[in-house]
């Protein structure tokens, strides 16, 4: 099995991610400022992503990017993959994302 093919970092607006294939898919949110990792998540639509946009992010520049799966992936394989991501991550940083999204 290849490694997820993540998108480029973007600016988390509205604007962008409307259009994003409405796809199951995993996603990472950091800020522009310190890069720290804010959110490690995973959806059944990528056009979701939006409603992050709409939290008060005070002085600090979200980015995010993604990765979206194929849509027969089953539920327990989209939560394996946000599991491993999350775990990945800890296991370099020693500590969890400020935000873990639940489904």
């Amino acid at each position: 099995m290849s490694g997820l093919g993540w998108s480029a970092f973007l600016p988390l607006h509205a604007q962008i991610t409307k259009t994003l294939q409405p796809t199951l898919g995993v996603y990472r949110i950091l800020t522009l400022e310190n890069h720290d990792v804010f959110e490690i998540g995973k959806t059944t639509n990528l056009q979701r992503i939006p409603t992050h946009s709409q939290k008060s992010w005070g002085h600090l520049q979200p980015l995010f990017s993604y990765a979206p799966l194929e849509y027969k992936t089953p539920l327990f394989q989209l939560l394996e993959i946000e599991n491993d991501l999350l775990g990945g991550f800890y296991a370099l940083t020693k500590h969890l994302p400020t935000i873990v999204s639940v489904f």
